[in-house]
């Protein structure tokens, strides 16, 4: 049996008693989550107990399925949200998008949930997940509270404690604070507690910090120089990443520059992407071979008279094929598009498990019954650099960070640490004196950015 310090068994006996309907277990990168959720799933299921695991995203399940064997869902696949125009087979009324089919009526099927990443879950997800566990039924809530706190579009939501750290505090969770023997080599790790400590991280083997008044050109230089020994940022295994999006060395900036280095011909052969009325002063084009992320959960691309069995009646909602969705967040590689004809502008990304073809135009059904055109192209953007938000529940093999005092509203230490914490072989910091300062001084945004 694997070695466990005093705070992981702890954990781990709380976690496996079924008397006990809620745990919360956090603890800082290193600190073996992981492993418990693990070592938890293997008991449990020994005891013949229905244990399902769940993430707030696609990306977090794939990872929790990858480090621990354990296959996992998103917390909206195992609640059953409807999709877009699934109607109610018994009364044929639309199903509202924000309501669950799971819930105190029609509870889950599982006897505990194994939630990672609970930092990330807003309110309405988390009072829908409690609200549909069976009689008896529990949960276990595992991450790290030192990252940032979910985005709560409700102003008085926002202001109130993360749901995360609201259960930490109610029900006397666990805080992990040994660092594993085999994390204690990893310089990115002892970077990242000096940071939540309020300390400026140093340089090591893993973590490299470039202070310079010139982080356009020491990007370039980096990403030029070292693409050959550690990998290029036009590839999903490497990610440049910054506090906001909004500044001269803010993403979109960033994603224009990556993106003349690594497809130059974009602008003049590839397609340009429509863009809300509020970003037309950020235009973007894509060709084959860039790096994308969709920035709104889609769960279905077909047009909505497709969606049924019957289209003149809209009944039989058939469920869509993976390829046929992709959720905020995910990120791939363009791999086709059409050129010409009635479809032209229809792109396909390779997110790494499928291709999804994404159309020039749907029709979608509005709130008052009518059928109207719309262009998903719209949720796509360019992914070469991407927010820390964004990227939160990924893991890379290597990240660039950048900070500037351009963005001094979006620097914090939960920021930072988020951000560095994303890469598992590999830091770099571009950044100026007073903004690593500050990223160190200050706890959290003045600002919460997407």
């Amino acid at each position: 049996m694997e070695d466990y310090t005093d705070g992981q068994q702890a954990a781990i006996k709380d976690a496996c008693d079924m008397r006990k309907r809620i745990v919360s277990i956090t603890g800082e990168a290193g600190t073996g989550k992981t492993t418990i959720i693990k070592e938890v799933s293997t008991r449990l299921r020994a005891a013949g107990v229905a244990v399902v695991a769940a993430t707030p995203t696609g990306k977090a399940a794939k990872r929790v399925y990858e480090a621990t064997g354990v296959h996992a869902m998103t917390i909206h696949r195992l609640l059953e949200y409807p999709y877009p125009g699934e109607r109610d087979p018994k009364t044929g009324k639309a199903l509202v998008s924000t309501s669950p089919k799971r819930d105190r009526m029609n509870p889950i099927g599982y006897d505990i949930v194994l939630c990672d990443e609970y930092a990330m879950v807003k309110w309405e997800v988390h009072n829908n997940l409690l609200a549909a566990l069976p009689r008896g039924g529990c949960i276990r809530m595992f991450g790290d509270l030192a990252q940032l706190p979910p985005i709560e579009e409700n102003k008085k939501l926002a202001e109130k404690p993360s749901p995360f750290s609201s259960m930490l505090d109610r029900f006397d969770g666990h805080k992990l604070d040994v660092i594993f023997r085999q994390a204690e080599s990893s310089g990115i790790l002892r970077n990242a507690h000096l940071i939540l400590t309020g300390r400026v991280p140093r340089r090591e083997e893993d973590f490299t910090i470039d202070i310079t008044s010139k982080p356009i050109e020491a990007l370039t230089s980096y990403v030029l120089d070292t693409g050959e020994e550690y990998g290029h940022f036009d590839t999903i295994e490497c990610q440049v990443i910054a506090p906001g999006r909004r500044s001269w060395v803010g993403t979109h900036a960033m994603n224009v520059l990556l993106q003349g280095i690594y497809n130059p011909n974009a602008m003049s052969q590839g397609i340009k992407l429509p863009r809300h009325e509020w970003e037309t002063n950020m235009p973007v084009w894509i060709d084959i071979g860039d790096k994308v992320v969709w920035n709104q959960n889609t769960y279905d691309l077909r047009s909505y008279p497709d969606r049924f069995a019957d289209p003149d009646t809209w009944q039989q909602y058939i469920l869509p094929d993976p390829t046929q969705m992709i959720l905020n967040g995910e990120a791939g590689l363009v791999i086709d598009i059409v050129r010409e004809g009635e479809t032209a502008g229809t792109f396909t990304i390779d997110t790494g498990d499928r291709h999804v073809v994404i159309p020039n135009e749907i029709l979608e059904m509005t709130k008052k019954k009518r059928l109207v055109a719309i262009d998903p192209r719209m949720r796509c953007g360019l992914a070469y650099a991407l927010t820390t938000h964004k990227t939160q529940g990924s893991q890379y093999d290597r990240i660039v960070y950048m900070m500037n005092k351009s963005l001094s509203y979006m620097l914090s230490r939960s920021n930072f640490y988020t951000g560095i914490t994303r890469a598992q072989h590999r830091v770099h910091v571009i950044t100026d004196m007073r903004s690593i300062q500050t990223s160190v001084t200050r706890a959290t945004n003045l600002v919460r950015s997407k």
